[in-house]
């Protein structure tokens, strides 16, 4: 972003790296105080965000963090009961799978997103800065101003994309390819292999998802108190504002 906008072909790295920071920094800054000021726009729904850590060491030795919302409908068809811990991968093969669409936001109008609602257990077990940078870091996906966020968002997402199906046809189709095999899976190469520590991620990340799920279908139910929409409620917006988040959140870019 900082290279779009300056000309840097006679700095150094450390240079690019100190004045894009500085650069980034007032961005967030003016991006916040929009964001501040902006007006809800809430759904049909209620929707929760969720901040879940997961591990996925093909990809990176660190913890990694999933950003998502559920609707609150969806909670109606679940019990914690009904599902439990796994001890082993294969026991993952037979798992009961959650009920739930989880949904990204990075092309959600602002003004919906800051309708959403978050339990104070995702603050408190993340902490302040590290949930703050991540809501922000999936809200300016498409821009760090309103109108260039909403520019880019329909020209990526648009309902006018989508393309018309008759549900029967649709049926149609399914029962079609039923009876005729189809050529890729003729050609398919055996199933992939997990490793060893791929399969311990795996059933890390899906016990600490429903230990997640859990915790939020107990707020949900029992304790309404605990969640608060989340641009409304002030340390969240004053977290935003202070000097230790906007310090944190330009590294996320680097």
């Amino acid at each position: 972003m900082y290279k779009n906008r300056h000309v840097t072909e006679e700095m150094s790295d450390e240079d690019q790296l100190y004045f894009a920071t500085i650069d980034l920094k007032e961005t967030i800054k003016n991006c916040i105080t929009e964001i501040s000021n902006l007006s809800q726009t809430p759904g049909e729904d209620i929707n929760y965000l969720c901040v879940v850590k997961y591990y996925e060491h093909s990809v990176s030795d660190e913890c990694m963090t999933d950003v998502f919302t559920v609707e609150n409908k969806e909670f109606a068809n679940f019990n914690p009961i009904e599902y439990h811990y796994d001890n082993s991968y294969e026991d993952l093969k037979t798992a009961k799978l959650y009920p739930f669409n989880k949904w990204s936001f990075i092309f959600e109008d602002w003004k919906k997103a800051i309708a959403y609602q978050v339990p104070n257990f995702i603050i408190h077990e993340n902490g302040l800065e590290e949930t703050a940078s991540a809501i922000l870091y999936e809200m300016t996906w498409c821009g760090f101003d309103y109108k260039t966020a909403e520019e880019n968002r329909k020209k990526t997402y648009s309902d006018d994309d989508c393309i018309s199906v008759d549900l029967e046809e649709l049926e149609d189709l399914e029962d079609d390819s039923d009876e005729e095999e189809s050529p890729v899976l003729k050609e398919r190469i055996d199933p992939y292999e997990f490793s060893e520590e791929e399969k311990k991620d795996m059933l890390k990340n899906y016990n600490d998802e429903l230990l997640f799920f859990s915790k939020l279908y107990n707020y949900i139910t029992k304790n309404k108190r605990g969640i608060f929409p989340l641009f409304y409620f002030n340390f969240i917006i004053n977290l935003f504002r202070s000097d230790s988040f906007i310090t944190i959140y330009p590294y996320l870019f680097f």
